[in-house]
């Protein structure tokens, strides 16, 4: 949001899991094409400490699509927020 670069995809930052309710909180590099490229857990925020948990939200995080545009850094970084909540 502070560099203005729109999100193609459309997601309500929200993972169900049978066991686990909480948030982690998602470092992203996206390139030029607006692929996520990576991805990985910050643990200032995160409150969930479960590893197939974490896979499952980075797994979600990974197709998300941002604006396409040669004036971003290749590898732009994002700070996204995922809530986890029970079915």
């Amino acid at each position: 949001m502070d560099d203005g670069r729109k999100m193609m995809s459309t997601s309500n930052f929200t993972v169900t899991d049978s066991l686990y309710t909480g948030t982690v909180v998602m470092s992203l590099a996206v390139n030029r094409k607006g692929e996520v490229t990576s991805g990985k857990v910050i643990s200032e925020g995160t409150t969930i400490t479960s590893t197939p948990v974490r896979i499952k939200v980075r797994n979600t995080a990974m197709k998300l699509k941002f604006e396409e545009s040669i004036y971003y850094p290749e590898f732009h970084h994002v700070n996204v927020k995922f809530t986890v909540k029970m079915p």
